[in-house]
């Protein structure tokens, strides 16, 4: 980045500070700006990075302030490539005592200063065929919170002007996400936990603890140094295809620091069971999961993958290695569950196989056939019983099971694996009739042909007997098509249960 300007609005000290502080790491000259010109820190700054820095101030509430700050940075770089919107008010106040002043101001700093800053900035980009702007926004760019009013709507405002930025600078070079960090320790929420504290005569710690509990369960601040980094990757060349996605960071725990390219729904944060998470299919799933927000209890009978692809994931997920055909250790599963991860709101039945399948009922072995039902049907419903009574308990969950379109049809040389999907059919439908009293939800997914790893495995491992299989169909489905169908049927609204949806390539019927 040497040689770039980066303009960080809001940078006098915490997240817009240590956001310059990462952007000068990585060589880029600083604009650090807030109502006062923060002198003293761009004093600092360039003493300990050695590069160019410019302090400036200015009220965003007012565009003529607006206007005058950008005439003179771009006077003095030529051009502002990075834009970091960070600047921010807020109120603590219920809607019918918000101070109308307030709620004006919110807009103002929070919204139309980031559109005057984009709208001054974008001609110089253009005409260097390159620019980064990060608007900040915050978990509460896609739910809500009481007495925010004012933060919670500009912040989801926000994503929209991310979306429309990113779609009009597509092809120019520029690219334009926002960032929506968990709890952060700002002074403005610091402050919040010492009147709590204070008015109730608990310690800060305590209260401190109840109120980071309520959002992460790790039960403390999301560190500023690592939205400062995502920061500086997003500026980066490993992103020069990221625009548009919200990046969504909280604390290690409640979801992973990952891009992006949908918003964020009410369901964010669910905490999930999925069964065959370290195979194809599975890990496809964890992914589409993990992008939406949840965090993933990640269960696979193999110890080695499943250990590799937890530490890919970071700590929103938990690997739990279980055989799902051992009916003791499946009634364990509930207790193995660590509480950070509970309750289970969604259970995924994913885990399957077809060893040995493929050949004549007559000509297979009774022993194949037999732990394919046992692992795909007795298996699944198993870890349904497991993990259901809580569901019930709370009367909210959502159950999603994988069959197969071999479930409804008939394929032969397939026997064993059509029964267990036909069972999982049959399951799936009576579990929904014993529920519909229920708000729990109730999915069957019926994928068609899909490249997994289920074929190999099919096929013990013959990797040549996998591609002659694959070789006799035009096309097939990916696993990311069947998670992303997974998710979607997720993020309906509570009152939508996608019942029944099968899952094809266009050339298949």
């Amino acid at each position: 980045m040497k040689g770039k300007w980066a303009l960080v609005t809001g940078a006098t000290a915490g997240l817009g500070l240590a956001v310059a502080e990462g952007l000068a790491g990585a060589g880029a000259n600083i604009a650090l700006h807030d109502l006062v010109a923060p002198k003293q820190a761009a004093d600092d700054l360039r003493a300990r990075f050695g590069v160019e820095v410019v302090s400036a101030g200015a009220d965003l509430a007012q565009r003529e302030a607006i206007e005058a700050m950008m005439a003179d940075l771009l006077a003095r770089g030529g051009a502002i490539d990075i834009l970091v919107n960070n600047a921010v008010v807020r109120h603590f106040s219920a809607i019918e005592q918000f101070p109308p002043d307030r709620w004006e101001q919110a807009l103002a700093v929070n919204l139309s200063a980031p559109f005057h800053l984009i709208r001054l900035a974008l001609p110089a980009m253009k005409q260097r065929g390159w620019g980064r702007i990060i608007n900040m926004g915050s978990i509460y760019s896609s739910r809500a919170v009481e007495d925010r009013i004012d933060y919670v709507t500009t912040k989801t405002a926000i994503l929209g002007m991310t979306r429309a930025v990113a779609i009009e600078t597509a092809r120019s070079g520029i690219t334009c996400n926002t960032l929506c960090p968990g709890t952060l320790p700002t002074p403005a929420i610091l402050n919040k936990i010492a009147t709590i504290a204070s008015n109730s005569g608990r310690p800060v710690d305590d209260v401190t603890k109840e109120y980071l509990g309520e959002r992460q369960p790790t039960q403390r601040f999301v560190e500023m140094n690592a939205v400062a980094a995502m920061v500086v990757f997003l500026c980066g060349p490993a992103a020069n295809d990221i625009t548009a996605p919200a990046c969504r960071s909280t604390a290690a725990g409640r979801s992973h620091e990952s891009i992006r390219s949908v918003a964020m729904t009410e369901q964010s944060g669910q905490s999930v069971v999925l069964t065959g998470a370290a195979g194809g299919m599975g890990r496809a799933i964890t992914k589409a999961l993990l992008e939406s927000g949840r965090r993933v209890v990640l269960v696979d009978r193999d110890a080695k993958a499943l250990e590799e692809l937890a530490s890919t994931a970071g700590n929103a997920v938990f690997p739990i290695q279980l055989d799902i055909s051992d009916g003791q250790a499946v009634d364990r599963l509930p207790d193995a569950i660590p509480a950070q991860f509970k309750p289970v709101e969604v259970l995924i039945n994913n885990a399957g196989h077809d060893i040995g399948g493929r050949t004549r009922f007559d000509a297979g072995s009774a022993d194949d056939w037999s732990n394919i039902i046992q692992t795909n049907l007795i298996g699944l419903m198993r870890v349904t019983r497991a993990i259901l009574p809580g569901m019930v308990q709370r009367n909210n969950g959502h159950v999603v099971n994988i069959s197969s379109i071999n479930a409804v049809r008939i394929v032969p040389d397939m026997a064993a694996y059509s029964t267990s999907k036909a069972g999982v059919h049959m399951f799936t439908e009576t579990l929904r009739g014993e529920l519909a009293e229920t708000a729990i939800r109730v999915t069957e997914l019926q994928p068609g042909l899909t490249r997994t790893n289920i074929i190999l495995t099919r096929y013990r491992g013959d990797r040549q007997k996998e591609k002659d299989y694959f070789d006799q169909f035009r096309m097939a489905l990916e696993p990311a098509d069947i998670a992303r169908s997974i998710v979607f049927a997720l993020d309906q609204p509570a009152h939508v249960q996608i019942a029944e949806m099968m899952i094809l390539p266009v050339n298949r019927y």
